[in-house]
Parts: structure tokens; sequence; C-alpha cells
């Protein structure tokens, strides 16, 4: 569409509310600037306007910087008048309200600000984006600048993203976004997107992508019952394109359980559980699936079942737990247990059946304590894997009679022995097999004498001449 056929529909825009050049000066110009003429010896202050003269070259190089009004004390920003290309420019994009009776029409305006005259700022405006929203439609025009020779003009597009803020310029000068509600609610109300208005429309004013909000729940009523009904996380990450939907939600079903895809009955109870603000389109995708129940065992132990949906290797961990036990039985031993996690209880599993154990008896599967069975099958397993790496790192260690300030010195003997230390303290030394069990270096584990289970340093030293190559 070329810039001469928009202005039809240009036309058809109304004024936007007669508060919002106010609100734009106040919130862009106002109580911000300090400007200043190099040449006629002058500065002015645009927060409470007082004007005094200056000596020559007092801010000759103040240009960018803040400084303090004599008058009123604000702290302002100090840019020079009449500095051609080098004078300090400003880019707003500006969103503002309208409404004609029916449609609603969101209008952006890209606005220079400039200050090459001494005194006051110059704007220069130019619509860059124009949504027009109603029951019947949704309409989405951008100006695209003509490069290279081809013609400007006006697009129509399908989606309701609107563009992003422009990179600043290379010289002194930065975007920013400002949407103005200056009586919002009144054009609201004049407009068919009147039963929008509330609380998580306030919300949603604070978001740039305030267009596809209104837009997308004018043309799906579902996102709205979605909202209202206690889904406020789906709807949500659905208006903002957050997350993969792969077909959870019917964006145009008519009630609750159609956008939902679930019978009233589970719907209520995952309301009742205190799911539903919190449950995720992959989560709510993998719930549909389910028989009624596992439904009911799902919602009973919410946080293990959906860890495992949630996982990036869920499939690989349902079919290890599947090969032993119910997932039923899971979800009720993790959660006896106080753990989410499905990688913890799977590495367990791994670890005990490589080491033979007899995972069809109750006291192994599940075991009391999972954390102590899991740490003593990963260590037993190390030193099957790590034998004749661990028989080498027994012959180089050099016990010490070591006990000063309360303070002991263990040395490492395997490689279990730096996985553990690793994993408590949260750094590298279970790299360092290797270099121990070839005798190029010494691990020491400093430990307190009434604590002498739990990691405090870690000592590395030199075999060499004893030094001390690092403490962490």
């Amino acid at each position: 569409m070329t810039v001469e056929e928009f202005r039809e529909i240009a036309r058809q825009i109304p004024p936007s509310h007669p508060d919002t050049e106010r609100s734009f000066r106040d919130e862009c110009i106002a109580h911000r600037f300090l400007i200043y003429d190099g040449k006629k010896n002058k500065a002015v202050c645009t927060n409470c306007g007082y004007e005094w003269d200056i000596a020559p070259r007092e801010y000759s190089r103040m240009h960018g910087l803040k400084d303090v009004c004599p008058c009123c004390e604000a702290e302002l920003v100090c840019v020079s008048a009449g500095r051609g290309r080098r004078s300090y420019e400003e880019q707003h994009r500006l969103m503002t309200f309208a409404s004609d009776g029916k449609n609603l029409w969101i209008v952006q305006n890209d606005a220079l600000v400039s200050f090459v005259e001494f005194g006051e700022a110059q704007i220069y405006r130019s619509m860059s984006e124009v949504f027009k929203i109603s029951a019947d439609e949704q309409r989405h025009w951008r100006y695209s600048e003509g490069w290279w020779g081809s013609v400007a003009r006006w697009d129509e597009l399908k989606t309701f993203n609107p563009a992003p803020l422009p990179h600043a310029m290379y010289y002194a000068s930065k975007w920013s976004q400002h949407i103005f509600r200056e009586g919002f609610e009144e054009i609201l109300q004049s407009s068919d997107c009147r039963f929008l208005a509330g609380e998580d429309l306030e919300k949603a004013l604070g978001w740039p992508s305030v267009a596809t909000w209104i837009a997308l729940q004018m043309r799906y009523p579902a996102l709205e019952l979605l909202r209202k009904g206690g889904y406020d996380k789906l709807a949500r990450h659905r208006l903002t394109g957050y997350g993969n939907y792969q077909n959870a939600i019917n964006i145009r079903g008519t009630s609750i359980e159609k956008a939902l895809r679930l019978p009233k009955k589970w719907t209520k109870a995952l309301r009742r559980a205190g799911i539903s603000e919190e449950i995720t389109a992959k989560e709510l995708k993998a719930f549909q699936r389910l028989d009624d129940k596992m439904k009911r065992w799902a919602i009973e132990n919410w946080k293990a079942w959906a860890a495992i949906v949630g996982n990036y290797r869920g499939d690989e961990h349902m079919t290890m737990i599947t090969k032993y036990t119910t997932i039923e039985k899971y979800l009720n031993y993790m959660t006896e247990q106080g753990r989410s996690d499905p990688s913890f209880y799977v590495d367990y599993l791994e670890n005990a059946s490589a080491l033979g154990w007899d995972l069809r008896r109750k006291q192994i599967l599940f075991p009391e304590d999972l954390k102590e069975a899991h740490d003593k099958a990963a260590d037993l397993r190390d030193m099957e894997k790590n034998a004749a790496k661990n028989a080498k790192m027994a012959a180089h260690a050099i016990d010490v009679d070591y006990s000063v300030n309360n303070l002991v010195a263990i040395c490492a003997k395997s490689q279990s022995d730096l996985n553990h230390e690793s994993g408590e303290l949260h750094h590298c030394v279970r790299t360092y097999g290797d270099r121990v069990a070839d005798g190029r270096t010494l691990i020491y584990f400093v430990r307190a004498v009434d604590r002498i289970d739990i990691p405090f340093y870690t000592l590395e030293i030199s075999p060499k001449d004893g030094t001390v190559v690092q403490c962490r």
C-alpha cells in the first residue's frame, strides 16, 4: 500500500486524548534538561524555566553530562544548542489510544527530540504503526522506509507483534517507549473492547505487546475465559507467544473445558489443587493424554510428575522408571522422600542395576533414604569403574599428621572422594583424578575436627616441593 493510499485509512483515526501532548512533553522533556548556548552565554532549565547568564566556555565540556540547576537544584542533563549533527538527540516511540465508537485505534509515532535551538526542544514526529481492533476485525499496518531507491510504503501485517525499538545511532542518542493512558478507560468503554477493562488490562498496559494482548482476546474469547477461570499463566504465555504450545490449548474454544480439552471435573480439580495458576502448556498436553486414574495420581503428586514432564529427558526417564515400577508408585515414593527431580532417581536405578542389585526387592527399589542409597551406589560404581585409577591414587597418596586450629587434612585416595568433594563444594576437583593417579599433584580435604565428614576447603599441593598450588 502506497503512502497516498494509506492516507485514506489515516483519516479515519480519531484524535488522541488532548492531554497526550502535555504528558509527552512532561515525561520526555520537562524535568530533565539544562540547555546552554555557548555563543549567547546563556542557559535555561527545562524543569523550572529559570534562565541565567553563564561565563564564556563555562559549559564547554558539559554536553551530555549532568549538572544542577542553580534555581530548583534539580539534577539535569546538559545539552548544547546549535551543534548541528553533534547535537544531543533523543528518539521516542509513543503509543496512544483512540476510539470512533466501535473500533479501538492504537497508534504508534516515532518522535525525534532535538535541541538545536536555544531555550526549547524541537519535536519531529512521524506515524510508524497503526492497529485497528474491533469485534469484527483486527488489522495492523506498519510503515516501511524507502531504502536504496525503493518507494516508502505501508504494509498490512497478519501478526500483531509491534516493531522492536531500533538500535541507537553511534552519536549520543537513545530510544525509549511510552504508553499514554490518558482517558484510556473512557476510550475503551466507547469501543467493542469495553469488556476487556479491569485490573488485568491495566497490567497489560505496561507491556510493549499491549496491542497483541487486546487483538488476540478480541479474536479468541477463550483467552479471556482462561484468565478469569484461574488459568492465567496459560493465557498470558499464549498472549505473549512464550513457550511451545504443541496444540495444548484450543484457542477457538467457547468454554474453559473446550479451551483446555478437558472435562469439567478435571478443570475444577486442577483449580482446587492450586495447580491451574502454574500449569504450563507442556504439562497440560501431557496431562490431557493420561487416563482418569493417572490424572488423579498426577494431581496428588504434581511436583514429582511435572518434573518428569518438564525435563528435557522426560521420555527417557519415563522409560527407565516404568521398566522397574509404575508411575503411581514412583510418584508416591518421591513425594514421601520430599524430592521431585527424576534425574536423581534414574541415576540411582542405573547405578544399582549396573552393580547387580536386585531391583525386584522393594527395599532396594525404594530405599528408605534415597540420597544415602544414591551416594552409596554412585561410590561403588565409581570404585568399580575406576579400580585401576583408585589403586594408583592410593599408592601416590601421602597421609600427613596435621592438626591445627581444630582443622585436619585428609589425603584424597579415590575418584569417588574427588567426586563427592566437587559436588559438595561446587568446584572442579573431580577432574583432577588422572593427575593425582599419575603422581603429578596431591589433593587434601581440609575439615573441621568436630565435623570430619563435612567438606570445608580443598587443598592442592605440589608433590615436587610441597608448595600450596591452590586452596578453594
